[in-house]
């Protein structure tokens, strides 16, 4: 399992990515597979910094975890809920890459917060 914390600011999302590249690695992802995982974490922690805190930066946190063949990526953050439309909305590409790559994408807003869950089926674990 790997878990990182950090303020959710541009920083953040090369930290988180380089978190997830190590976790990655010692599974043995094969490295197109790990790139695609690493875009999709990228994008939902992007997404966070972009959207969740427009009155200052809160933080964010990235759990990964592997079992029974599947890679599963949580990006945790205790900012503004799930929106449609905002002020700054980017390219709105972000969604779209997270449910072409992902095996499975979950939203679910907490008592705090919301967390978007990643899956991945990595067959050569489990």
């Amino acid at each position: 399992m790997a878990s990182v914390n950090q303020r959710a600011l541009p920083e953040a999302v090369p930290a988180i990515r380089a978190s997830i590249s190590n976790f990655l690695d010692g599974l043995g992802v094969p490295s197109t597979r790990s790139a695609d995982i690493l875009l999709v974490v990228s994008e939902a922690v992007g997404n966070v910094v972009r959207h969740a805190y427009p009155n200052g930066a809160g933080q964010v946190r990235c759990d990964a975890e592997a079992s029974n063949g599947t890679i599963v990526i949580s990006v945790h953050d205790w900012g503004d809920p799930f929106a449609g439309a905002t002020q700054d909305p980017g390219m709105g590409l972000g969604m779209p890459i997270m449910y072409a790559l992902a095996d499975d994408v979950a939203l679910r807003a907490t008592e705090d917060g919301k967390i978007v869950e990643l899956s991945f089926r990595h067959p050569e674990q489990g």
